[in-house]
This record gives C-alpha cells, sequence and structure tokens, in this order.
C-alpha cells in the first residue's frame, strides 16, 4: 500500500513513462462517506479499496468541453486508480460507441490511449450500490490495464492489457514488488465466490 503510493508520488514529482498526473478517489470534505476523484496531492484522504465515486470515471474520458483538433490535446499520460467494475463498464460502451470503424472521436480516443485505468475491487457497499442486482459484480474481470485486490495489507496486483503490462514493468523498476503466492490468489478467489451470492 505504502509503495503503491510511493510510486503515484513518483510519477507525478519525476514523470516516470510519462505520466505526470494520478486521478484518485478522495474522501469528500463534507465527511458524508462519499468520494471523488482528486489529483493527487500530499493533503488528501484517498481510498482506493471503498465504492465507486460520486463523479463518474467517464467524465475524464469524455469531457463537457474538449478541443475538436488533435494538436490542441495535453501530451500528458495518467493513471486513474479505483476505478469499479461499474463505471469500468460504462467506459467499455463508450469504446464501442466512440472509437469504432465508423467512427472515432478525437478527444475520448486520445484520452482512453493515454490513461492507464487502473481499477479496484469493491471493499465496501454504498446505500445507492446495486450492480449485484443488475448482474455486474463488485470486482472487475476484463477491460481494466491493472487491477488491485485487497489482500490483508497489501495488494495483488493483476495485468489486463499490454499498457497494464507497460505499467508494472515501470513499477517494477521504482518500487518493491513481490510474487503472488498461491494462497494470495486463493484467498482472492474465495472472496469473489462470495461476492457471487
Amino acid at each position: 500500500d505504502v509503495d503503491l503510493f510511493a510510486f503515484f508520488q513518483k510519477c507525478v514529482a519525476e514523470e516516470l513513462g510519462g505520466i505526470s498526473k494520478v486521478i484518485l478517489p478522495a474522501k469528500s470534505p463534507a465527511g458524508n462517506g462519499d468520494f471523488f476523484f482528486t489529483c493527487l496531492t500530499q493533503n488528501k484522504e484517498f481510498d482506493l479499496d471503498s465504492y465507486r465515486t460520486v463523479d463518474p470515471t467517464k467524465m475524464m474520458f469524455y469531457l463537457a468541453r474538449e478541443q475538436m483538433t488533435p494538436e490542441e490535446y495535453e501530451t500528458e499520460k495518467r493513471i486513474v486508480a479505483g476505478v469499479k467494475a461499474c463505471d469500468l463498464k460504462a467506459l467499455q460502451v463508450l469504446d464501442t460507441a466512440l472509437v469504432n470503424e465508423d467512427f472515432v472521436d478525437p478527444g475520448y480516443h486520445h484520452w482512453r490511449e493515454n490513461t492507464f485505468v487502473m481499477t479496484s475491487d469493491c471493499g465496501a457497499i454504498a446505500p445507492t450500490c446495486h450492480c449485484n442486482l443488475v448482474a455486474g459484480k463488485p470486482f472487475c474481470e476484463s477491460g481494466f490495464d491493472l487491477n488491485l485486490s485487497r489482500i490483508d495489507g497489501h495488494y495483488l496486483v493483476k495485468s489486463g492489457s499490454p499498457k497494464g503490462e507497460e505499467l508494472l514493468q515501470l513499477m517494477e523498476k521504482h518500487v518493491p514488488l513481490q510474487k503472488a503466492a498461491d494462497a494470495d490468489f486463493a484467498l482472492v478467489e474465495k472472496k469473489i465466490g462470495r461476492a457471487h451470492v
């Protein structure tokens, strides 16, 4: 956990792999239990393991206002971490609609190409959560770059794309990672099994 946030801090400070921005769920200052996506800073309380943010992930990819010429786009790469399965499904719907053989939305495509999507399993349920009622799950199975599953005081990190492999290799160069034990995989599978109920 500490090493992951140290890696995020290094990305922002040193632009590792061209990544200059890390966006994470932060607790609302109102103290109402809500989370909002916020750029990484020292003075925020971030939580990757709870439930989804109030602001949907898709708002960071399909902006309310966007420049329409490619030369106007920011060239920075970014990590959006703590994305939940329900929000990832919305991105997959937009992928189908906005990046296909008949049409490519240049703004959306730009942000998808330059963002590492780091999902994390839900470790809590909000009063508004209902994924199990609509055949959803509180964990991601595909469509992510990296997925985080909390096990005690650390994360089991799973790659889900070539971009995810690239990010994992970058992490290995800058923070200590350990190979997961079979028991860790079994524990995650057990948690997933309980979530199907």
